[in-house]
């Protein structure tokens, strides 16, 4: 990045941001504006876990759930919202996944 140093001591970038290519809003900042609130029908089973995981955190099954999810071809999401959605659903069934039974309980993941 190309940066001036001002006489305060502060940097100024010389390359303008552009917010739009970042999904930087004026008004919420990194929130999206009109975020979606549901995704293809083809992700049911993330949302359905997702939807019961207070329950399914409780009873200590949600990691049994997870394991048996299909592999579901990310390809199906159309566009940054579905995917952002997407990405934020997999973000919360991971930390639940990964902290289900706290510190005790953290399982061994293996990547195929």
């Amino acid at each position: 990045m190309c940066v001036r140093r001002e006489s305060n001591g502060f940097q100024k970038s010389l390359m303008p941001i552009r917010n739009d290519f970042y999904y930087v809003s004026g008004k919420t900042g990194f929130a999206l504006e009109e975020p979606l609130s549901e995704l293809p029908a083809y992700f049911d089973p993330w949302v359905a876990i997702l939807k019961d995981a207070d329950d399914l955190l409780k009873r200590h099954k949600l990691r049994a759930k997870v394991d048996k999810l299909p592999v579901l071809d990310h390809w199906n999401l159309n566009g940054y919202k579905q995917l952002r959605l997407g990405r934020v659903i997999l973000c919360l069934l991971t930390q639940a996944y990964a902290w289900q039974d706290g510190d005790g309980g953290i399982p061994e993941v293996r990547c195929y």
